[in-house]
């Protein structure tokens, strides 16, 4: 893991100085999993048809990732950030060409994804078994994959901010909260143009009014193209997986 990554998995701990009516942490693993398809030109600047992660790219075979997660309420005000990492790892032999690395070429691929994110809500409805927000979402996603042969080496790091609409609606059931929030946004950002998705699924347990746990699934679309590293490049990704995280309340 790259030292930024360190970085921006710490960064949702900031949350625990805000001085508020409820502070939260959460950390865990997670099992986000990269799937889609990605071209990049080569040296001459054609761009070749993509090749598929889980296929010709063979990303998957070896897969870690991490899931930390801060949350500070007051009365109807929620700041959120969280940061998923993801790494996938794989050797395969490439169906198309990538760059300047020729189809039938059998490479290491790396993979590295991090999503940074920060997001403020309004309460807007609130009952004893629900509650209904809405407010923004600025996210910071990267991906840096690189792929090495005995002929070469090619790699794309791309990234950029992404601010979104979000909403989140949350359902209470006994020592349950069943809740799903998300943004989504077409337009220009960083290195690319597209269109983003980013939801997320969980059900929270509290155990107790100091200690949580939470189970979630998080879902990723970035389906750009543009310029990166040098290289044009064409991309339709989605990055979605289980996450389990134990929470502490202060």
């Amino acid at each position: 893991m790259k030292p930024v990554h360190l970085l921006l998995l710490a960064a949702p701990l900031a949350l625990v100085a805000c001085a508020g009516q409820t502070t939260s942490v959460h950390i865990g693993p997670s099992y986000a999993r990269a799937r889609g398809d990605i071209a990049l030109a080569d040296s001459g600047g054609g761009i070749p048809s993509a090749n598929s992660f889980q296929g010709s790219l063979g990303v998957g075979e070896r897969e870690r990732g991490a899931y930390v997660r801060g949350q500070w309420d007051l009365d109807r005000h929620r700041v959120k950030m969280s940061t998923l990492f993801s790494n996938s790892a794989g050797t395969t032999v490439l169906d198309r060409p990538y760059g300047d690395i020729a189809a039938g070429t059998t490479v290491s691929a790396d993979l590295d994804f991090t999503a940074i994110v920060a997001n403020y809500s309004y309460e807007l409805v609130r009952e004893d078994q629900y509650r209904f927000a809405a407010g923004g979402q600025l996210g910071y996603y990267s991906m840096d994959l690189g792929l090495r042969s005995a002929t070469g080496f090619e790699q794309l790091e791309t990234g950029g901010y992404m601010p979104m609409p979000y909403v989140e609606a949350e359902a209470f059931v006994g020592d349950f909260t069943f809740g799903a929030g998300g943004g989504f946004m077409i337009g220009p950002f960083g290195d690319s143009e597209g269109r983003y998705w980013d939801i997320e699924t969980y059900t929270n347990w509290n155990l107790d009014d100091q200690w949580d746990v939470r189970g979630g699934y998080r879902y990723i679309v970035l389906d750009g193209d543009g310029t990166a590293t040098g290289r044009d490049f064409d991309a339709m990704i989605d990055v979605q997986g289980w996450f389990v995280t134990i929470g502490a309340i202060f």
